[in-house]
């Protein structure tokens, strides 16, 4: 296997994030068939927005409170909360509400129903599309690729071109690096440029430009390849050594 415990940690955190994706969406349709079931089972009136009032607490300066009045059940509901605003409501105005049978103060927004369990079913189809594509992809390479690539490939001996510190991306404080390597066929003196996955350590410890570097390729389709980095094992204290690009030969490049 090709891919180093790193990877395949990174792997594992994709699958962590399509998952509560996922969990997000489920609990998006399960709050809107919550929502459908209050609709079947309440009452459609007519309220009026009898008082729109700010926050007293500190935490609530940019909120703003809707009570509503409206008769149920013969009598009269005066400036029951309606826990939802907008910046449209006035005092005064007429609205409709849902309002259970028998309970009097249980009453939601005909305009609001829906909002929430909808806003969540979008975000989590957009969410989990996203990451769930992540998530194959890399299970893809980390598991069937690799298997291929050992099953029905074979081992290139290319020269470094470049170790590359991505000075743009890095988790929780550690830097990305890729590899960029050439190699050249000496029966047809064409050259293959390949480069490697990103790596969540410096590889300049075990690699340096001009270095030979593993690469593994299907035998008739060099576009398919992995540049084999992930066996390498160091110790802690060394890795903060060299770490540093000036220490380690590192090409510091926007990335």
């Amino acid at each position: 296997m090709f891919y180093d415990k790193s990877t395949k940690v990174i792997c594992v955190f994709k699958g962590i994030l399509f998952v509560a994706c996922l969990g997000i969406l489920a609990y998006g349709i399960s709050y809107y068939v919550k929502c459908w079931q209050f609709k079947n089972s309440a009452v459609l009136i007519n309220s009026i927005i009898s008082e729109i009032s700010p926050g007293t607490e500190p935490e609530d300066e940019f909120r703003s409170f809707v009570y509503v009045s409206y008769p149920f059940n013969g009598k009269m509901n005066y400036n029951v909360p309606l826990r939802y605003y907008h910046i449209f409501m006035r005092v005064g105005q007429y609205m409709e509400i849902y309002c259970l049978p028998g309970e009097d103060g249980v009453i939601v927004a005909k305009s609001a129903l829906f909002v929430i369990p909808v806003f969540l079913i979008i975000v989590g189809l957009i969410t989990s599309s996203i990451f769930g594509y992540i998530f194959i992809w890399s299970v893809y390479k980390v598991v069937v690729y690799d298997l291929l690539l050992t099953s029905r490939g074979k081992t290139l001996i290319a020269t470094i071109d470049k170790i590359h510190r991505r000075d743009k991306y890095a988790v929780i404080g550690s830097m990305v690096y890729r590899v960029y390597c050439s190699y050249k066929d000496e029966a047809t003196d064409k050259v293959y440029k390949f480069r490697s996955d990103d790596i969540w350590y410096n590889p300049s410890f075990c690699y340096e430009v001009g270095g030979p570097v593993e690469v593994r390729v299907m035998k008739k389709n060099y576009r398919h390849y992995l540049v084999n980095i992930g066996q390498m094992s160091i110790k802690w204290e060394d890795y903060e050594k060299y770490d540093n690009p000036a220490n380690a030969g590192v090409k510091e490049e926007a990335g």
